[in-house]
């Protein structure tokens, strides 16, 4: 009886051990991310395909566990335009599903600490899909 207790008790605390380390292993996204110019190439309803040199930023302000928030930066004309996002990080700690407030989605993948691969996606009369790679700045 006492063995089967010890026993019990020993799993108990590995899976409590276990759990905290799978929890930590939630990668952070926090920070300023700058797309790869060379590599944004895109087909939209208006302008047909296109390999855009276009630059963007994608600055995650917070993360709680798997959420987070924060903005896109970029130029539109000649004025500076800043979209609001939220996202998860999937169980795999691999996968990013976000969304814009206004409009588009992403689904992306994390490759390294300092590298995301995705791509973003509008329906309507303005789709368009976007095929995009992050690199991480500061």
């Amino acid at each position: 009886m006492k063995k089967a207790l010890l026993v019990a008790w020993c799993m108990g605390i590995m899976l409590a051990a276990g759990s905290a380390w799978a929890q930590e292993q939630v990668p952070n996204l926090v920070g300023t991310w700058e797309s790869q110019m060379d590599l944004v190439q895109q087909h939209s309803a208006q302008s047909g395909h296109k390999r855009s040199l276009d630059k963007f930023l994608v600055v995650i302000e917070s993360q709680e566990g798997r959420s987070f928030k924060g903005h896109k930066e970029h130029i539109k004309g000649v004025k500076m335009v800043k979209e609001k996002i939220s996202g998860v990080i999937y169980w795999d700690n691999k996968t990013i599903y976000s969304v814009d407030h206004e409009r588009g989605r992403n689904k992306a993948t994390i490759v390294s600490p300092t590298e995301i691969e995705g791509v973003y996606m509008e329906e309507g009369g303005k789709a368009m899909a976007v095929l995009y790679k992050w690199k991480k700045i500061k």
